[in-house]
């Protein structure tokens, strides 16, 4: 990162908090490529984004590609070395292109925590967060902004079709079993559900989704449609044949998988509407 007291004035009028923070850098979220500003143009130097936190791809909860995005200011804390930063990315202009400019602060000392916490315990609380971020709380499947942000990674991978197939999951009659036998056991089938998914999603490039009360995408990039076919077929006969009961009352849910081929284009319709209207 560089320091915000080198910062030209153009990008701190952009900033407008500049000189609350210590350190920035302008991120493109597309390649997550870092650049400075100087005499007004852009020097791009080494490396990604995220090589500072120590992870080998793009953090889940990308703020410089929500600010980009939703052109909004955006907020989170990391951990480096055993320091606590606080990071705003805010979206600036420059030479007509989207870009997000990270302003960053060593806030360690600043935090006032009880003296039975140690400073182990904050940091787990960011990775914590930083997990919440992006899961449903219910299910602990991806939520649905998460599938958004992959699904866009490959919309703008070098493939000349990107494309993702997904399998769709319905839980048809979960409204019916709500309405008879109650919330906890519409709940507990929710969660079921979801938990076969959560057993296949065992690799980088398959992720499975929450997309609405009832309904989640298991989601693969660069696998064969035929096997991922095979794949809902077994699903689907799994997942009908799993017997809940409630008193004396068995009952069965009524789930349809079907295969979808996306192929996102940034559509302002949510994704859940977009997977569900190609599914066959």
């Amino acid at each position: 990162m560089f320091k915000t007291t080198e910062m030209e004035a153009d990008l701190k009028e952009q900033a407008r908090v500049a000189d609350l923070f210590d350190l920035y850098r302008i991120i493109d979220y597309k390649s997550h490529s870092i650049y400075n500003l100087k005499d007004g143009k852009l020097q791009k130097a080494s490396g990604h984004c995220y090589d500072i936190w120590g992870i080998p791809a793009p953090c889940p909860n990308c703020i410089s590609k929500h600010t980009c995005n939703e052109q909004c200011r955006h907020f989170k804390m990391e951990s480096l070395n055993g320091a606590v930063f606080l990071i705003q990315s805010i979206p600036i202009d420059v030479d007509g292109h989207k870009f997000s400019l990270e302003l960053a602060n060593d806030m360690t000392n600043s935090l006032i925590c009880r003296d039975t916490q140690s400073r182990v315990e904050v940091i787990d609380l960011i990775n914590e967060f930083n997990s919440i971020a992006v899961h449903d709380p219910m299910t602990g499947l991806y939520n649905e902004k998460y599938v958004n942000d992959q699904l866009q990674l490959v919309s703008l991978s070098k493939s000349k079709h990107p494309k993702v197939i997904c399998a769709g999951v319905s839980i048809d009659n979960i409204a019916d079993i709500e309405k008879k036998h109650g919330k906890e056991l519409a709940e507990t089938v929710i969660k079921r559900i979801a938990s076969i998914l959560l057993e296949i999603e065992n690799k980088p490039e398959i992720w499975a989704g929450k997309l609405k009360e009832w309904q989640f995408g298991l989601f693969f990039n660069g696998h064969n449609e035929k096997k991922i076919s095979a794949l809902a077929k077994d699903l689907s006969e799994k997942m009908n044949n799993i017997t809940f009961r409630k008193g004396d009352a068995q009952i069965h849910a009524e789930v349809s998988v079907k295969i979808a081929e996306i192929i996102y284009g940034g559509e302002s319709s949510s994704i859940s509407e977009l997977i569900f209207r190609e599914l066959k």
